[in-house]
């Protein structure tokens, strides 16, 4: 399954239009429905945006290859329009880390509310 494809499943999954789906992760439509028809590629902090969105992991997103070896448009007529970026995955990783890492100490935050929470009620009983 493609990045657009897994992108689309995900929207209907939603209940959501592809507009919707642009302004949740603050992108223009036309890119949104891009990424949806694999004609260009979210740069890594959109990529991080949509895993955040979509409340979904890296793993769940993409095949760990797409991350080593990313399909763009060529930017010149006759260019195959692949281009291995090994640097901008390494960046992309650290992104994802760094966001997993935020939605993991809002969960513990969380987690740390709700204990708080049943103290108080277990005061009260």
């Amino acid at each position: 399954m493609t990045l657009g494809e897994k992108l689309r499943k995900l929207r209907s999954d939603k209940k959501i239009t592809q507009t919707q789906a642009a302004e949740w992760l603050k992108v223009a439509q036309s890119t949104y429905f891009d990424w949806e028809n694999d004609k260009n590629y979210p740069t890594a902090k959109n990529f991080a945006r949509l895993i955040e969105v979509f409340g979904i992991s890296a793993a769940e997103l993409v095949d760990p290859d797409w991350m080593v070896t990313l399909h763009q448009p060529a930017p010149e007529e006759g260019q195959t329009g692949e281009t291995v970026m090994q640097g901008n995955a390494l960046r992309m990783f650290e992104i994802l880390q760094e966001n997993q890492q935020k939605q993991h100490k809002r969960l513990e935050d969380k987690i740390e509310q709700l204990e708080e929470k049943i103290k108080l009620l277990e005061k009260r009983a």
